[in-house]
C-alpha cells in the first residue's frame, strides 16, 4: 500500500511504495488518500474497513509530494537481488499521467537516469505533485470518502 510521510519541510510529504503491477491511476490514488486519512494497513476498497477510512475527511494535505518512478522498459533482474525481476511500467509513472489527466494539480517530472548507486541496471524518474487541495477533496468525496 502507498504510504506518505513528511520530510524536513513542514510541507513536503514523500509518497512511497507506490510499487509496480496491474493497478490504475485511480486504484493508486484511493491508496495515497487513504494514507493521507491514517491508514496504515492494506485492504480491498468496498470493505469494512474502506468504510472505516472513507468515513474520515482529508485534512492537512500537504503543498508538495515528492514521490518516483522506475521506468524500465524492459524487465531485467534485479541488481543483488536474486530472483527479483524490474521492468515494465511503475506505478510512480502511472500516478503522475492520472494526476495530469484528472486536473487535480500540477505534476513536474525529471528526466530518466540511471540508479547507479542501488540499481545500475535500472532507470528512474523523479515526480513532484502540487495538489489542487479542493480538486482533490471532490475527488475524494465522488468516490466514497468523507465531505
Amino acid at each position: 500500500m502507498a504510504n506518505t510521510a513528511q520530510l524536513s519541510c513542514c510541507n513536503v510529504s514523500e509518497i512511497s511504495n507506490l510499487g509496480y503491477g496491474e493497478k490504475s491511476g485511480e486504484e493508486i490514488l484511493k491508496q495515497v488518500c487513504q494514507s493521507m486519512c491514517g491508514a496504515t494497513y492494506n485492504f480491498k476498497w468496498n470493505t469494512p474497513q474502506h468504510e472505516k477510512i472513507t468515513k474520515v475527511k482529508l485534512e492537512n494535505i500537504y503543498s508538495i509530494y515528492l514521490f518516483t518512478g522506475v521506468t524500465n522498459k524492459e524487465e531485467i533482474p534485479a541488481y543483488n537481488t536474486p530472483g527479483v525481476i524490474y521492468g515494465g511500467v511503475f506505478n510512480g509513472v502511472v500516478l503522475s499521467k492520472y494526476l495530469r489527466e484528472e486536473g487535480l494539480g500540477g505534476v513536474v517530472e525529471t528526466g530518466e537516469v540511471f540508479n547507479e548507486s542501488f540499481h545500475p541496471e535500472s532507470t528512474v524518474q523523479g515526480f513532484l505533485w502540487t495538489p489542487d487541495i479542493n480538486k482533490l477533496k471532490k475527488w475524494w468525496i465522488d468516490r466514497g470518502g468523507a465531505a
